[in-house]
């Protein structure tokens, strides 16, 4: 009889412990999914800062042509 308690208590944890990794297997999923999502996101916002580089470039130029046609 205690050894078949034992056997009993012994196969819940060991459930337990599979539920637990099982979670845990879950966690590090998502994890890795936002991990690859904000590289993701700095990767378009090192575009965009590219970019508004050139737009503000032609900003800065049409500034001074219109400063140099006023004056």
């Amino acid at each position: 009889m205690l050894y078949e308690m034992e056997g009993r208590l012994q196969h819940q944890m060991n459930a337990g412990f599979e539920r637990v990794k099982a979670e845990f297997s879950i966690v590090r999923a998502d994890l890795s999914s936002l991990k690859s999502e904000l590289h993701r996101i700095g990767l378009l916002v090192e575009e965009q800062n590219a970019r508004n580089k050139y737009v503000l470039d032609g900003y800065a130029q049409l500034y001074e042509l219109i400063l140099t046609k006023l004056a």
